[in-house]
């Protein structure tokens, strides 16, 4: 579960564009809650630098409960998808793209 979550910002130079722009952050949770080698996903190939790299501060700010498994803390892998519109010049936090697991595991 996600304890502090800060939302990406809009570039202001982009607020005149008129299509919105798809980021999607694969991350890691590590077993005390931290984000963990944030990287925007290779399904983002067209996504722009500055609203990558603004997609990629937020994630590096968030905190999580320590992800658990069979009771114990463990590190998780984690995507999040962001989408950059220009109406309201913000930036939204779509979805949750995939469940946390821990790696290799099913």
């Amino acid at each position: 579960m996600p304890i502090k979550i800060v939302k990406p910002q809009y570039p202001a130079a982009w607020a005149r564009r008129s299509q919105a722009v798809h980021i999607r952050v694969e991350f890691y949770i590590d077993p005390v809650g931290r984000v963990r080698m944030p990287a925007v996903s290779s399904r983002s190939v067209a996504a722009d630098p500055k609203m990558a790299a603004a997609a990629l501060d937020a994630v590096s700010q968030w905190r999580f409960d320590p992800p658990l498994r069979k009771g114990k803390p463990v590190l998780v892998h984690a995507e999040q998808d962001f989408t950059f519109s220009p109406l309201g010049a913000a930036a939204s936090t779509t979805s949750s793209s995939g469940a946390a697991r821990a790696p290799g595991a099913p």
